[in-house]
């Protein structure tokens, strides 16, 4: 009986401390912050989506936007190697 007693309370103490630690975790990275204008990349905050579709348009035909995706071995397409920290990345110009 003491045994079983002893396991229960450790289990307690266990899911008590993680449910505690994940809510001081939400407390400590909770962004209080309202972004209500601003811009970056081309783009504006509280613009409509069709304004963003076609900004975004706009900047893939000027080519200033690009995709970074993981290095692969298809080997596709006009690419440029570029490594960020100890990743490799191919910069993919349509």
């Amino acid at each position: 009986m003491k045994l079983l007693f002893k396991i229960s309370s450790v289990m307690i103490v266990i899911v008590t401390c993680a449910v505690l630690c994940y809510v001081i975790y939400l407390w400590a990275t909770y962004i209080d912050k309202t972004i209500t204008s601003g811009e970056g990349y081309g783009f504006k905050i509280g613009d409509t989506k069709e304004q963003v579709y076609h900004k975004a348009a706009e900047l893939f035909k000027d080519d200033k936007v690009f995709f970074l995706h993981p290095l692969d071995e298809r080997g596709f397409g006009p690419h440029k190697q570029i490594r960020f920290g100890n990743q490799e990345y191919e910069l993919i110009k349509d």
